[in-house]
């Protein structure tokens, strides 16, 4: 007969054990264990049975020991825009660049939900920025449609590759954030560019003359569509003046032919070639006569213009300018004429 209370064993004449002390707390849980272990060291019979409990893990860490059992679980909190869910799932092991075949990354489509918070998280768990939907563009090119300059910010201090093209149309980053569709799909600011969006990309060492297979500079692209303050950045970050596309007039050209005075202006400043000329085409200052435009003429007259150039079976300048009738325009022009025969 045994009878337990908290305290020490002792030996009754009888021969029988009892414990003295305490007996208002419940014995332990006792069992038996194999009198002859197989590491030959003696054990008592009754031997307490030890009971480990593990701390719960927090609410918001759930782990999980096989990923699969989660796989395509992230993918759909992203497109619901459930930053809670998807929280959940990252911290759970979830894989930030899981997808369903042929789908657009988990952090384009958080790009596409304008989601910060999520965009933030696969960001945290390293996303792969450079992933992409079959001839789709990354979470970069998606942020420059979107007009979304802290996205554009976020993904470049996070490492996303600023020169790798476009699939279609193979457009450099800086390139499609100059000239991207402004219609009305697309947000639209200061004059069909984001400047602070050019601004954050010209920022990082990249290649300011790269272009699409057979297409023009962005410099030629912004003089183009006569964006002032982005012709103004790239120039004075080095990009070159003096830009045509393949076979076709130069930016400064162009210009001279639109009558964009300050384009014109701002090109010549930086060096643009004055007497550039497109194959069998007329010169700068002949398109400005044509067009009777003075101030142009005068801009063009200034950095060195030549009125001798004409194209193959066409008229001189000074003769266009004589058939306008235009008495101020050739004034200007003879001026220039008595001027480079006296030198």
């Amino acid at each position: 007969m045994r009878k337990w209370v908290q305290g020490s064993f002792s030996r009754r004449s009888d021969g029988d054990e009892t414990m003295t002390g305490d007996t208002s707390q419940p014995p332990p849980p006792y069992a038996l264990q194999d009198p002859h272990p197989s590491n030959g060291l003696p054990q008592s019979p009754l031997t307490p049975i030890r009971h480990e409990t593990t701390a719960a893990p927090p609410p918001h860490q759930v782990p999980v020991s096989d990923t699969r059992l989660i796989r395509g679980a992230l993918y759909k909190a992203v497109q619901r825009n459930d930053a809670a869910m998807a929280q959940l799932l990252l911290s759970s092991g979830a894989d930030p660049d899981d997808r369903p075949m042929c789908a657009e990354p988990a952090i384009v489509c958080a790009v596409r939900n304008r989601s910060a918070v999520i965009v933030d998280l696969l960001l945290q768990h390293g996303a792969n920025l450079e992933v992409r939907a079959p001839a789709a563009g990354t979470a970069l090119y998606h942020a420059i449609d979107l007009d979304h300059s802290a996205f554009v910010e976020k993904l470049l201090s996070h490492g996303a590759h600023i020169q790798n093209a476009h699939p279609c149309g193979g457009q450099p980053a800086l390139y499609h954030a100059i000239s991207r569709p402004t219609d009305g799909a697309h947000l639209v600011s200061r004059g069909g560019v984001n400047v602070d969006i050019v601004r954050l990309l010209l920022q990082n060492k990249l290649d300011l003359e790269a272009k699409p297979p057979g297409g023009c500079t962005c410099v030629y692209k912004a003089a183009q569509h006569g964006y002032m303050t982005v012709l103004e950045l790239l120039l004075s970050h080095g990009a070159k003046a003096e830009c045509k596309p393949p076979g076709g007039p130069s930016a400064l050209h162009q210009a001279a032919t639109r009558g964009d005075l300050a384009v014109a202006r701002m090109l010549l400043a930086y060096g643009a070639n004055v007497n550039a000329t497109p194959p069998a085409g007329n010169t700068a200052i002949y398109e400005a006569v044509k067009r009777r435009d003075i101030p142009m003429i005068d801009a063009l007259l200034q950095k060195g213009a030549d009125i001798h150039r004409k194209a193959p079976g066409g008229m001189s300048t000074i003769a266009l300018a004589a058939q306008s009738g235009d008495t101020a325009i050739v004034r200007r022009l003879l001026g220039k004429f008595s001027e480079d025969t006296k030198t």
